[in-house]
């Protein structure tokens, strides 16, 4: 099997309306020459091989002022490369794993298709388009996200105006806290993870799907069916021959089945059942070990091996017993942590070295369980393997949130090929134990008072069917907050905290489970004079808050801290007024602080003193959250910097 990585890209940028014809797009490329190009020899997006390439200064990934690039989101941006396929094979597919967002693809002049969603990745059997011992040109259009959004606003259907907003159709994270209109930060736009040629001449494995059934009598758990799937694309017909072998921890001896089935060139699958006795369990943090066993599959076409792949799981039941009550191999689990935001703002290509500071930093803090946001980065396999190595339990929203959903047969097609495409490849991961739909999809619209529901049936039908298909042992929720008598109903199901619009909710002290809470603070004194320099103070700032007043701080402050406002601040009034930058630090994070404690003592406890009989009530408390995006600063744990603030 030939593997050959396209790395060394020309960048250029061009202006095309999106109804324009592929040839038009494709000309206004080729027009450039070689030397009229940049060039980027590993994966990056646009902003940063801008920057690299001193377009403007790496300044703005200090302080976020992305004014000197505010002229980039005017343009469409294209990556043209030209490789060489040495060795020839039958069949050769390409691959493009991360596009950001709308793409128009080309390979020697022709027009391989569109992609329109970051987290679905683009293949193509371009067997009859390749040159082989020649030179190839692959061209990645992608189109300017304002262009897009514009597009998406003026042909919209009637019924999506006013309800489902532009921003919902353009099927990529949400870039948390960057606002490029004020030039706080950008839109990432362009290649974010890996392109590469796949040639093969018998077949070639597209997906390896791992379910876990354990046999349950009163918990004992004396044995696991693991039940493995390998699908993907035969050449030619043929007899396959599948060694699937289950590989356990500290020498414990393999579980190994083979099948041969006869297989027609296309598409095949084939399925293997495995019995582990008396298995090792995979635990939550605290509760017992994190073991994790190893599924090896490989592949052989009428005697002749061709294709292997592997991959961790662990063995676990974890299950919802009652008001988000959850179970995990028949003891219950009550989850503490935090949410997870988009992690390190200014690329969408994953930074391993910010990320995994950030799981450690939530693990020294005690931690049990987070939650990643709906709209977030496609994270890789090797972030979900920390959580799995940690015992931290994972809540995934699928990649929707904040409004009602496009649900034409189009869209409901993307967003359910996109929650198909996570769980095929995140669900061997142990961690993971509950699937979400989204974020704030209905509670937002239920707060807007809206009598429209555009969209809930793919929350509540179509991504619950796929889940039931396709991971029936795993929990779906239907969106983050839901349940109860309204969407953020503390006493049923899970809920956000009232402090972020109201000031109090009945029930709300002991809620059943918070998947988020908040308290706003700045950041620690270091970083918010990294951050403002000599603008940190105003002397003539008076830390008094003035009658209609809904940001009480230092104008610079007001301005750079996001999502400030009276409700989402601890008991200020409990602190002396501040005539200082510090003493103002202080006092915004020692009154978050001191309600996050009380906050989070009260969920341990889990119900009033005088209900000590009763069964407790509060399972688990998530806090909003636990880092900082780019260039967003404000009620993180850590912050855009690396640096913990008072409430971690």
């Amino acid at each position: 099997m030939e593997r050959l990585r396209l790395k060394e890209w020309k960048i250029g940028k061009t202006k095309r309306e999106y109804t324009a014809s592929k040839e038009e797009l494709l000309a206004s490329v080729n027009r450039y020459r070689e030397e009229e190009l940049l060039v980027t020899r590993q994966i990056a997006q646009i902003h940063e091989i801008l920057i690299r390439n001193g377009a403007a200064s790496d300044k703005v990934w200090e302080d976020g002022d992305s004014t000197a690039l505010s002229w980039v989101a005017e343009y469409d941006w294209f990556y043209r490369t030209d490789f060489t396929v040495e060795r020839k094979e039958e069949r050769y597919v390409l691959s493009c794993k991360g596009l950001d967002t709308v793409c128009d693809l080309f390979l020697n002049g022709t027009w391989l298709g569109l992609s329109e969603s970051m987290y679905l990745p683009f293949e193509k059997d371009v067997t009859e388009l390749l040159h082989v011992d020649g030179s190839n040109r692959l061209v990645l259009y992608f189109h300017s996200h304002e262009k897009m959004l514009r597009y998406y606003q003026e042909t919209m259907p009637e019924e999506y105006v006013g309800h489902v907003p532009a921003r919902a159709m353009l099927l990529k994270a949400q870039d948390y806290g960057a606002d490029p209109k004020n030039c706080r930060g950008y839109w990432n736009i362009g290649v974010f993870d890996e392109v590469c040629v796949e040639g093969f001449s018998s077949l070639r494995i597209q997906k390896t799907d791992i379910n876990v059934a354990l046999g349950q009598p009163f918990y004992r758990y004396d044995r696991a069916a693991v039940t493995a799937c390998v699908s993907g694309i035969a050449c030619k017909s043929g007899m396959i021959t599948a060694d699937f072998r289950v590989c356990g921890a500290d020498g414990e001896a393999p579980v190994s089945v083979t099948v041969s089935e006869f297989a027609e060139a296309g598409a095949f699958c084939i399925e293997s059942r495995m019995i582990v006795e008396n298995p090792r369990l995979w635990w939550p943090r605290n509760y017992g070990d994190q073991t994790l066993y190893r599924l090896q599959v490989r592949l052989a076409m009428d005697g002749k091996d061709c294709a292997q792949v592997a991959k961790p799981f662990g063995i676990r039941d974890i299950r919802q017993t009652g008001n988000m009550k959850f179970v995990c191999n028949g003891v219950p689990v009550r989850l503490f942590g935090a949410d997870i935001a988009p992690i390190y703002g200014p690329s969408n290509v994953f930074h391993e070295q910010t990320a995994f500071a950030l799981i450690d930093r939530l693990w020294l803090a005690g931690m049990n369980a987070v939650r990643i946001w709906g709209p977030s980065k496609p994270y890789p396999d090797r972030f979900y393997d920390r959580f799995d190595e940690l015992g931290i339990l994972v809540w995934q929203d699928f990649p929707t949130g904040g409004s009602e959903l496009p649900c034409d047969a189009h869209y409901r097609k993307l967003l359910r090929k996109q929650a198909e495409e996570m769980l095929h490849r995140l669900k061997h991961h142990p961690s993971i134990y509950l699937w979400c739909g989204g974020n704030e999809n209905i509670y937002m619209n239920e707060y807007d008072e809206s009598d429209s529901n555009l969209g809930y049936d793919i929350l509540t039908d179509d991504f619950r069917r796929l889940c039931m298909s396709l991971d029936p042992s795993r929990i779906y929720h239907i969106s983050c907050p839901y349940g109860g008598g309204y969407t953020n109903d503390p006493k049923q199901g899970d809920s956000h905290g009232s402090r972020a619009y109201r000031r109090f909710l009945p029930g709300e002290p002991y809620g059943a489970f918070y998947s988020e809470n908040i308290r706003v603070y700045p950041p620690q004194y270091k970083s918010m004079k990294r951050l403002l320099g000599d603008k940190i103070w105003d002397e003539a700032y008076l830390d008094v808050k003035r009658p209609g007043c809904r940001k009480p701080m230092p104008e610079a402050w007001a301005r750079l801290l996001g999502n400030f406002g009276e409700e989402k601040f601890g008991p200020i009034h409990e602190y002396y007024a501040a005539d200082g930058p510090k003493e103002l630090i202080y006092k915004y994070t020692a009154a978050a602080s001191q309600d996050i404690y009380q906050m989070y003592a009260r969920a341990r406890r889990g119900k009033p003193h005088y209900k000590s009989q009763e069964d407790t009530f509060c399972q688990g408390f998530m806090i909003w959250k636990s880092n900082d995006p780019w260039p967003n600063f404000y009620c993180a744990l850590v912050d855009y910097y690396g640096e913990c603030a008072a409430a971690f």
